[in-house]
């Protein structure tokens, strides 16, 4: 069998657990594979403000996830934690967005309701989505990253809708431990 990759070396800048996948892959096709994280995931500094947002789901009208990272942090966050309607359930949650395929992948292995999914995995495409849409009043959760792009942020400003940003992590260059 043909190996196109045989002789090439291949860095990763994701963990073995992020990117198993596609290091295998690599492997697969001959390719010698070097892994070097350049992110690091630390919990926040202060999980209220997370956690009074979960405390008050059914008052949102839309969470928009922007990563699988922060779908499985804030779902660890939740779990566990009921609604003050005494529901659990995330039926009782509000529209849920995925900015891609892989975001809307991880809603589904957390057993989590995605009610649409970007087409184009950006800020861009989540903004696509919604352009057209009467959002202003509109509660948006928008559980992310501390360190991520303003893109969308900025922008559902600029529409003068209101949102609420959530931090659910730090990163970091994987040499900055």
């Amino acid at each position: 069998m043909v190996k196109p990759l045989a002789g090439r070396t291949i860095l990763v800048t994701r963990s073995r657990e992020q990117a198993g996948d596609l290091a295998e892959a690599l492997e697969a096709r001959g390719g010698r594979v070097v892994e070097a994280p350049v992110i690091a995931f630390a919990d926040p500094r202060d999980w209220s403000p997370v956690d009074a947002a979960i405390g008050r789901l059914e008052s949102y009208d839309l969470i928009l996830f922007t990563s699988a990272n922060a779908v499985d942090r804030f779902a660890v966050r939740a779990a566990g934690r009921e609604s003050p309607s005494g529901d659990a359930d995330t039926a009782t949650w509000p529209r849920t967005v995925a900015i891609g395929g892989a975001t809307a992948r991880a809603l589904a292995r957390r057993g989590l309701r995605v009610d649409e999914v970007a087409s184009e995995a950006r800020a861009e495409g989540v903004l696509a989505l919604l352009a057209g849409r009467e959002l202003r009043g509109a509660r948006i959760l928008l559980p992310r990253a501390e360190v991520a792009r303003e893109t969308l942020p900025e922008e559902l400003r600029a529409r003068r809708r209101r949102r609420r940003r959530r931090g659910l992590s730090h990163r970091a260059s994987a040499d900055h431990r």
